[in-house]
């Protein structure tokens, strides 16, 4: 683990619970105010995804401004899942009807009476 990775995480792990979420842009703030690692919203997106792929739970939340946050209750997490699947499922149905689309629009170049 870097040693970016870990200053993330030790913000993360003094925020528990929703109610002290903190904003990707506010991480950056307190990373630059500690050691200037020149680290970007981006990147602190990333390592985020990252330490939630290695199995620490840390979860998100669009309420209020949204912001991380480390899991205080399983029902944070859970809610979190499932809002994260909800999109997952509006992405699936888009590309299938975008897929579709682009077939009838295949099939139209073919017709004969265009």
């Amino acid at each position: 683990m870097t040693d970016l990775e870990k200053s993330i995480l030790e913000i993360l792990t003094s925020h528990v619970g929703e109610k002290n979420k903190l904003t990707q842009y506010r991480i950056v703030d307190i990373i630059d105010n500690s050691g200037g690692w020149g680290v970007t919203c981006r990147n602190v997106r990333r390592i985020i995804e990252d330490l939630i792929k290695q199995g620490y739970p840390i979860v998100s939340t669009p309420k209020n401004g949204g912001g991380y946050f480390y899991q205080e209750k399983a029902k944070e997490g859970l809610e979190c899942a499932r809002r994260i699947r909800r999109q997952a499922i509006k992405l699936f149905l888009k590309a299938r009807r975008i897929k579709l689309n682009c077939q009838i629009k295949q099939l139209d170049i073919f017709d004969i009476r265009n």
